[in-house]
């Protein structure tokens, strides 16, 4: 069954279900995001990142790091592989494997659940604010960044380099939110994809969950409860 076809054969209900679930989902992160105009751009490093855990940050220098277009490329391996590497090659990549729960801020008013095992990974680079990996292979990446593009031309470039198709509004959620589904190429290797999208003026945020091995339908419904599970509102 193509990709097509899985969405022509979605049941009803399970559209009515993701919608509902969805809607309960991402409420109390547009209490947060719809001021993201507010946010400081030049928080340093130390606020942004609030693990649990500060090895990572603590990492010192790096001897031997690839280039900055290899580094994302490591999780798209599966967990099993990562689990095999060592500290210092994973450090080489900007990865460490959480030995606890940890917290990572999203905005300056949330933040985001990370569980204790998955491969955690901040390259500091232009766009990417953190990503990683669960072990069950979920890909997990969350970018920001400013620019006059609309969203879906900032998506596709943002993606460019992973031969990204198939890509569609999934859930029109409000004016400057929606979630957004979409197929990309790694190494050979086809992923599902579904990002939480969302806009405020020239700010832009993604949060997009890759993998493949689950089906459309239960990427979709990972995605859909994720956050309504790992998303803590500050007080």
């Amino acid at each position: 069954m193509d990709d097509n076809e899985e969405y022509r054969e979605r049941p009803v209900w399970r559209i009515v279900l993701s919608i509902a679930i969805a809607i309960f989902a991402v409420i109390r992160l547009f209490a947060t995001c719809n001021k993201m105009d507010s946010r400081q751009s030049n928080i340093p490093d130390s606020n942004i990142l609030n693990l649990t855990e500060q090895r990572f940050s603590n990492q010192g220098s790096v001897s031997s790091s690839p280039p900055p277009k290899a580094w994302n490329s490591l999780l798209y391996k599966r967990y099993k592989y990562l689990d095999s590497l060592d500290l210092t090659r994973l450090r080489d990549f900007y990865i460490v494997k959480l030995t606890k729960d940890s917290l990572v801020s999203l905005d300056i008013k949330s933040q985001l659940k990370i569980e204790k095992g998955c491969f955690f990974q901040n390259t500091h680079d232009d766009s990417l604010k953190f990503a990683f990996k669960t072990p069950k292979n979920l890909n997990v990446f969350v970018h920001d960044f400013e620019g006059t593009s609309t969203v879906d031309a900032s998506f596709k470039q943002l993606k460019s380099g992973s031969k990204i198709k198939n890509y569609r509004d999934f859930i029109k959620l409000s004016p400057n939110s929606k979630l957004v589904s979409y197929n990309i190429t790694q190494s050979g290797i086809k992923f599902k994809g579904v990002a939480y999208a969302f806009k405020q003026d020239n700010y832009k945020m993604f949060i997009e969950f890759e993998s493949s091995t689950l089906t459309q339908i239960n990427l979709e419904h990972q995605a859909l409860t994720y956050v309504s599970k790992h998303i803590k509102v500050v007080q």
